[in-house]
């Protein structure tokens, strides 16, 4: 299936305080096949636009740094069902270099892609079509409105007793791989880091699930995980993690 059709009958919704930007991801989405887009300048317009559309959008790609309203407060609200807003509704994230602490905050809200500015066609698309195919499993309301980037990481946030994971890690043999040629559900056995100064980004230890790889290869301009600390996912009773 050639990606006109898999975009032929999807709905967008695109949120930038930027016209030039919306501009031109519309552009890209309409020349790749998408049957409509609608453009909103920053959070409160969109969730008008939720509110007033008589379509489900299938993914939202919103910018971080917005007047009024803000990328994250967005994702935040989306993520628990602020307005009566869909909660799983998939959300790709706009974000630029300097925006680590932000883009840490976005991963913990669980944000389903990334695309890094400027916005090239290829890598939108190439994005949307992995979130219109496998979304990231989202978790209950109240574990979303008190995420900051001080008090939470993506790993201590799992609900999940680590004791498994920590005995995988205890009879395993610990390697270092190159982030594109890590499997999934290895185990993270040292910590990621983002920004400068660094804060934590990914905690280990942590099972990474298909989500997080995916999500860390759209941020690896941003982190210092171009290689990872982990061991091989062997055959046992440890259940892989949720993202």
């Amino acid at each position: 299936m050639g990606v006109a059709d898999r975009l032929a009958n999807r709905h967008f919704l695109v949120v930038d305080d930027e016209e030039f930007i919306r501009t031109l991801i519309v552009r890209f989405l309409r020349e790749a096949g998408a049957a409509g887009a609608v453009e909103a300048a920053d959070g409160l317009q969109a969730i008008e636009a939720i509110g007033k559309s008589d379509m489900a959008f299938d993914v939202v790609i919103t910018d971080i740094k917005m007047r009024q309203m803000n990328g994250l407060a967005l994702l935040r609200a989306i993520r628990t069902g602020t307005h009566g807003l869909k909660r799983n509704m998939p959300v790709l994230v706009l974000t630029a270099h300097g925006e680590a602490e932000n883009v840490a905050e976005a991963l913990m809200l669980d944000a389903d892609a990334f695309v890094v500015k400027p916005v090239g066609n290829d890598m939108l698309i190439d994005r949307i079509i992995r979130v219109l195919e496998r979304t990231v499993p989202i978790r209950s309301v109240a574990s979303y409105g008190p995420i900051t980037t001080t008090t939470t990481t993506l790993s201590t946030r799992i609900s999940h007793s680590p004791v498994a994971v920590v005995k995988e890690i205890e009879s395993g043999q610990v390697k270092e791989i190159a982030l594109g040629d890590v499997r999934e559900n290895s185990i993270l056995t040292q910590d990621i880091h983002i920004g400068n100064p660094e804060m934590l980004l990914v905690a280990a230890p942590v099972i990474l699930t298909k989500a997080i790889l995916d999500r860390l290869k759209d941020l690896r301009e941003f982190h210092d995980g171009s290689r990872l600390s982990v061991v091989e996912p062997r055959f046992s009773s440890a259940a892989p993690l949720p993202a």
